[in-house]
């Protein structure tokens, strides 16, 4: 009788991979309150393995994110914690890195996840200019940066 009267108590655990799963559709504002949760969490906000499913646009001045929910499309402008006094030329992305070219300044890789950046130094342009490539290496657990020139009087 006693036990009726009672609510019985359950345990619910929730695995790690699940709350990460449920973590990573998180828009990044969101994920970023949400570090102060427990250790985990901060974790796995911090790591350069998160990859948060969204499409981003450069203009010369802004970026914006583009999220894709249900039936709804929505621009964000993202806050460059970063001086850009010329034009952005170039973006690309890998695991929520994002990698810029900006004119006559040089590049800056950002995570705008956790509003950290970090400028990194190229040599004197070549005299055709190409572009630039950025991708994340698996066997070393490293981005890589590699930079495309052509000498037009190369022969062959």
């Amino acid at each position: 009788m006693e036990m009726e009267g009672r609510k019985k108590q359950r345990n619910l655990h929730v695995t790690d991979d699940i709350i990460f799963n449920i973590l990573r559709r998180l828009p990044p504002k969101s994920l970023a309150r949400f570090k102060c949760v427990c250790k985990s969490w901060q974790s796995f906000a911090n790591q350069h393995k998160y990859h948060n499913q969204k499409l981003i646009l450069l203009s010369s001045k802004t970026i914006q994110s583009i999220e894709f929910e249900a039936d709804e499309i929505k621009a964000v402008d993202l806050d460059i914690p970063f001086k850009v006094g010329n034009r952005m030329l170039e973006i690309a992305s890998s695991n929520g890195l994002l990698f810029i070219l900006i004119e006559r300044e040089g590049l800056v890789i950002w995570n705008p996840l956790i509003g950290r950046y970090k400028r990194v130094s190229i040599l004197s342009n070549p005299p055709e200019y190409n572009g630039f490539g950025f991708w994340y290496d698996h066997s070393t657990d490293n981005y890589k940066i590699v930079r495309l020139i052509r000498f037009s009087d190369w022969l062959c």
